[in-house]
Formats: C-alpha cells, sequence, structure tokens
C-alpha cells in the first residue's frame, strides 16, 4: 500500500470560553487521540502531520493548500472555545475538496441543535422498536422524518416495513 499524506487536525483551545474545567480535560483527550492517530499512521508507512486548527478561516484554508493532505482526520470539536464552530471546519474541508474522517456539516450542526436531536432520537428509538430495524438505520430513517424528508432510497429491502416515509429500493429503478 503507497504512503497517504495523512493531516490530523484537532482543536487547539486550551481554555473554551463558555466551558467548564471538564472541558479542558475534554480538550487534552482530542489531543492524546490525535497523537495516537498520528503515530499509528506513521508506523504503517503514511506521511503524518498534526496541526491544531488555527482560529482564523483564511489562516486554514491557507494551511490545507500549504500542507495538501490527501486526506484529513478531522478531531475539531470547538474553534475559539465556541462548539458551534465545529461544522464551520467541517464545511472548510469540503469547500477545500479534501476527505476527512467524521460527521458531516449538517450532522454537526445538528447535534448541536438539542430540540432537534432528542425528536431524531425519540423517533429513531420507536423505528427500531417498532419494525426491529439495526439503530444506524433508525437513525437514517428516524432523521429523514423528523427533517420533512418524504421519500428514502435503499438498498435495504427491510426499510420498506417502514410506514412514517415513503421507500424506494434502488433495484426497483428502471434504467
Amino acid at each position: 500500500m503507497p504512503a497517504v499524506n495523512i493531516l490530523v487536525l484537532f482543536n487547539g483551545d486550551d481554555q473554551l470560553c463558555h466551558g467548564e474545567a471538564s472541558d479542558g480535560v475534554a480538550t487534552a483527550a482530542v489531543r492524546e487521540a490525535a497523537a495516537g492517530i498520528a503515530a499509528a499512521a506513521a508506523r504503517s508507512g503514511h506521511e503524518v502531520q498534526l496541526l491544531a486548527a488555527p482560529e482564523e478561516p483564511g489562516e486554514l484554508i491557507a494551511t490545507l493548500r500549504a500542507v495538501a493532505p490527501e486526506v484529513v482526520f478531522n478531531l475539531v470539536e470547538a474553534l475559539r472555545g465556541q462548539a458551534h464552530f465545529e461544522a464551520a471546519v467541517a464545511w472548510l474541508l469540503e469547500l477545500a475538496g479534501l476527505a476527512y474522517t467524521g460527521s458531516p456539516p449538517r450532522a454537526l450542526a445538528l447535534a448541536l441543535e438539542k430540540p432537534v436531536t432528542r425528536a431524531v432520537l425519540i423517533r429513531a428509538a420507536e423505528i427500531r422498536a417498532r419494525y426491529g430495524l439495526r439503530a444506524p438505520d433508525a437513525i437514517m430513517l428516524a432523521t429523514a422524518v423528523e427533517s420533512g424528508a418524504t421519500l428514502a432510497v435503499t438498498n435495504d429491502s427491510a426499510w420498506r416495513k417502514v410506514d412514517e416515509i415513503e421507500v424506494l429500493l434502488l433495484r426497483d429503478l428502471k434504467t
């Protein structure tokens, strides 16, 4: 396997602006995780760089261009001490056209919307219990239902038993 140029990106906030002391512990844990990922990737022969995400978007984009990673391990959970900027980092990675790990920006933003998240998780539990679906499937369907989607497209025929949303199997599409 050829070496891959990997960037491990993490938040460098030592103190979160609106957080508690436990947030400092969480930030230290992210740094440890970043170091562990970098070490494991390096042992596997990959080129690895660790980077505490710069607070300014322009600086982050410039750094991403300079480093030119093939993949980014996105461990950023806050920027400028603010958790709601977590999604902004993922958006910047998307705008830069980079492959990255972690949730997409919309999911990160929604996770901060506690009432929406709560509604999705309650609906997922109901769908899982009612139809016996796996948790990831129930979460995807619940997210679609709670977001107002009217159609779910899948390859999984087990979804057809769900009444809350119309389900279309890819194999049923006419080419």
